[in-house]
């Protein structure tokens, strides 16, 4: 009998509202950029022993103490964001320009009228941006050697057929993760025959020959994959501290800040595979084109206490130091998901030969976007900084920072950990794969003129990933129906500045670029016994140049 094959095409669109917290959401909510005023901002954030600047609300209190006189200020610029993403389908740039605006705030002050002794007591509020989120990028994959059908695939088993199913009854809340139930109605990953065990595994579309997560047939699949990810969003805070002076040698300050973050994901995965896998029904795709597309937009308030000193040892020699508490926030994640396979099939057997196409249709309902409400606590930080002033012409200045990344908490309305998906909390999750940061920051000045003063400063912001993730030797755990994450590798800042005194008015200007180094995964890797599959990887470049003007009145 001959064998007839008819061409098929499939289109299975399906629409659910999932999301969760991991690990990687925590860390994108604790790592701050370098902002605040210009003069700050051109010494690379190196104030913690200088104070006197509106700033240090939002990094060492004690530089309220500092002020002899009240003041008003703001700062506002430009932000030139670029990004270079290189993958193995070549290199993609992208870039976008944006008003900035850094800060406002006040500070009052209150002299005794004491030569020793508590000399002056100050007050100030301020509001100051601490991050913004604003990028768009776009990853090209060539060559691929799995897929994320695969990955799916591998993390779907143990979980029984009839537990991917989804009915009228199903729970979102006490069934099985949404991933594997949104690759499952569009067919991206099929049933494997039960073993002996009773253990049901799966495979994914991709057969390679080094891949893991398919059936057992010859491997011949290739293919290719774009990632698009558009962010948006800030961190704000809004400070309000209390300080003061003794005897001109020690300055003291205690803060509160309410901490506002805001910010929206969307993502777009889309891989085309040719000559995928054999679906469970018996049809094999000739090639395949999914597509999974992930909304998320996160907003939170949070507070956090502050309290620094700074010791005048010498007349030229100063030392500060400051605690910032965990911020404790209140978040709510709102998102949406949705994956489509459109697959061309051939199929045996296909019953009217007059009947050339069969259609196949699945959906669900997306006319709604879920929200997950938790608490976030960000890492506690510690500064330690130490300035030099020469004479009345310059100033050099050392700053470090010590941040708990591995601190950090997540839980549930009722402060209960939060449990990610296949059984793990996050807050192991971040004990295991992250570690303490470090921050270093130098900064200077020098006095041209009584008006005019020339700046520059260097920081460093050291990856807190530990290396064993960033090898991919270790599988992250991605919340969800969002596989994509990123791992920072490395944040330099190279800084300039300038400053004139006018009477009561002051201006300054800053010039910063930012350097930002970060490995862009499309999903992780997963490992079964000895063999692992490994997913192609992006290396973006992230160059943000930014110009900042301080203006400023004492009075």
């Amino acid at each position: 009998m001959k064998k007839i094959y008819i061409l098929t095409t499939v289109l299975c669109s399906i629409s659910l509202m999932i999301y969760g917290q991991g690990e990687t959401d925590a860390l994108r909510f604790s790592q701050l950029d370098m902002r605040g005023t210009a003069r700050y901002m051109s010494m690379a954030g190196a104030f913690g022993a200088l104070g006197g600047d509106i700033t240090t609300l939002s990094q060492n209190p004690a530089g309220i103490g500092v002020y002899r006189s009240s003041e008003i200020v703001t700062t506002f610029g430009f932000d030139n964001f670029s990004n270079n993403v290189s993958a193995s389908g070549g290199k993609v740039n992208s870039s976008d320009f944006r008003f900035a605006f850094n800060n406002i705030g006040a500070i009052g002050t209150i002299n005794t009228g004491n030569n020793s002794g508590l000399v002056n007591f100050n007050f100030g509020f301020a509001y100051n941006r601490l991050k913004t989120f604003n990028r768009n990028y776009r990853a090209k994959f060539d060559n691929l050697q799995t897929s994320l059908t695969n990955y799916i695939a591998n993390r779907t088993g143990g979980i029984p057929e009839q537990d991917l199913i989804l009915t009228d009854n199903y729970d979102p809340y006490n069934s099985v993760s949404w991933l594997p139930v949104l690759a499952y109605e569009s067919s991206l990953i099929s049933p494997l025959p039960v073993g002996e065990n009773g253990n049901q595994q799966y495979f994914g579309l991709f057969n390679g020959p080094n891949t893991i997560g398919y059936y057992p047939e010859d491997p011949d699949s290739k293919g290719y994959a774009d990632l698009y990810v558009r962010e948006k969003g800030r961190i704000d805070e809004y400070s309000l501290n209390l300080g003061g002076n003794i005897s001109n040698k020690v300055y003291f300050g205690l803060g509160v800040g309410i901490v506002d973050i805001d910010y929206t994901q969307k993502t777009e995965y889309i891989e085309n595979i040719t000559n995928p896998e054999y679906t469970g029904n018996g049809i094999a795709q000739k090639n395949g084109d999914i597509n999974l597309a992930n909304y998320l937009q996160t907003r939170g308030t949070g507070f956090n206490f502050k309290l620094g000193l700074i010791a005048r040892l010498t007349d030229f020699w100063r030392l500060g130091f400051a605690f910032h508490t965990p911020t404790v926030y209140t978040m709510r994640d709102e998102y949406w998901a949705s994956v489509n396979n459109s697959a061309i099939l051939e199929q045996s057997n296909p019953g009217e030969a007059d009947s050339p196409f069969i259609p196949i249709y699945r959906t669900t309902p997306d006319d709604h976007v879920y929200y997950t409400d938790y608490k976030y606590n960000s890492p506690w930080r510690i500064m330690a900084s130490t300035a030099f002033i020469i004479g009345k012409k310059g100033i050099v200045s050392f700053d470090y920072e010590y941040t708990g990344y591995n601190k950090m908490k997540m839980s549930d309305e009722d402060g209960v950990a939060l449990y990610g998906d296949y059984g793990y909390t996050v807050n192991d999750l971040i004990r295991e794969d992250f570690k303490a940061g470090h921050t270093f920051k130098i900064g200077g000045e020098y006095r041209l003129t009584p008006q005019l003063s020339l700046r520059a400063g260097y920081a460093n912001q050291l990856s807190p990933v530990k290396a064993t993730i960033l090898d991919m030797n270790t599988e992250v755990i991605t919340a969800g129906t969002q596989p994509m994450y990123n791992l920072n590798r490395s944040t330099q800042y190279f800084t300039a500045g300038a400053g004139y005194r006018f009477g009561q008015v002051y201006i300054d200007l800053a010039y910063i670029n930012k350097l930002h180094k970060e490995d862009v995964f499309p999903y992780s890797p997963t490992f079964i016994g000895d063999k692992a599959d490994l997913p192609s990887v992006a290396k973006l470049t992230g160059h943000t140049n930014s110009l900042m003007l301080t203006l400023g009145y004492k009075f």
